[in-house]
């Protein structure tokens, strides 16, 4: 997962990252530009203010109900 412009430090690109080597923690938000990684408050405050993204239903063409009119 990428979090676009949500470096506190430098305001870089963050991705989360797999780490194999704690077993209770799945993965580490992690800065790309700078390595800043992110405390457990700051992952926290991060996703807070996370909006999830729900696609709209698409609406019926109008160009397919102007073509049958047309007929």
């Amino acid at each position: 997962m990428f979090i676009l412009k949500g470096c506190p430090k430098c305001k870089g690109d963050l991705a989360a990252e797999t780490n194999l080597s704690r077993l209770t923690d799945d993965a580490d938000i992690a800065c790309l530009q700078c390595g800043y990684y992110l405390r457990p408050d700051e992952q926290h405050r991060l996703f807070a203010r996370l909006v999830p993204v729900t696609r709209r239903p698409q609406r019926a063409s109008s160009f397919h109900y102007a073509a049958s009119r047309s007929a």
